[in-house]
């Protein structure tokens, strides 16, 4: 014959039991009241001000609505709410709309930064139409920068930095035209082999060869005070 055995907890485990339950119930009816509020379109300050008056023991938390500014302030107006009921309490998690300034700031942020791009983009293909050469003698060189942009070049030497400048026809595939100080003057691109080279002719006869060089390096070396953007 089979017996039932009740078992009956120990009355402080009873008592715990009942605190349990009776601060569970305490919780929901305090997550409940806080779900009856109108929080929307106050300030933080003021609703966290009003739950917490419901109790002290809610803990009330700010979150920006905005995934880019995550940086909110307690005047900062509050958009939705989200309440948490656990055995530990309640908590609420308030969305606030960035303030104007803050709107602001990222917009210029962002606005700064797309310019700093484009500039970079602009420099880049700018850039990819400048050409520099160099004709090498014994003690000195010619430096020269071709600007496909402005369809202008700029020739200094290494002995002296005066630099003079002429606006070019054609193009260094073929041939250009141009005129340095009075001085007529073609030059083209000559591929030798795996060298990339170019002739430089002036109309008293002179011909010679140049070899192509870094336009940066040589623009920062012995062009500095020409206004080019890169």
């Amino acid at each position: 014959m089979s017996k039932i055995v009740t078992v009956v907890p120990r009355p402080e485990r009873l008592h715990t039991i009942e605190q349990k339950n009776k601060r569970t119930k305490q919780y929901k009816k305090e997550a409940v009241a806080v779900k009856k509020m109108s929080l929307k379109t106050k300030s933080f300050t003021e609703d966290k001000s009003s739950i917490q008056g419901i109790s002290s023991s809610i803990v009330v938390k700010s979150k920006s609505n905005d995934n880019e500014i995550t940086d909110v302030s307690d005047t900062d107006i509050v958009t939705d709410v989200k309440v948490k009921q656990t055995n530990n309490g309640v908590s609420v998690e308030l969305y606030l709309e960035p303030s104007d300034s803050a709107k602001k700031t990222l917009a210029d942020k962002k606005d700064s930064e797309q310019k700093s791009k484009d500039l970079e983009a602009e420099q880049i293909k700018y850039k990819e139409n400048v050409k520099a050469y160099e004709v090498r003698f014994n003690d000195y060189a010619i430096e020269y920068l071709t600007d496909k942009n402005t369809s202008t070049i700029y020739e200094t030497t290494t002995d002296d930095h005066s630099i003079s400048q002429s606006k070019f026809t054609g193009s260094m595939d073929e041939k250009i035209r141009f005129n340095l100080d009075g001085l007529e003057m073609t030059a083209f691109n000559h591929y030798a082999g795996n060298d990339s080279v170019a002739i430089f002719n002036d109309s008293s006869g002179n011909s010679n060869k140049a070899s192509e060089r870094n336009p940066a390096t040589t623009k920062n070396t012995y062009f500095k005070n020409l206004n080019l953007p890169f």
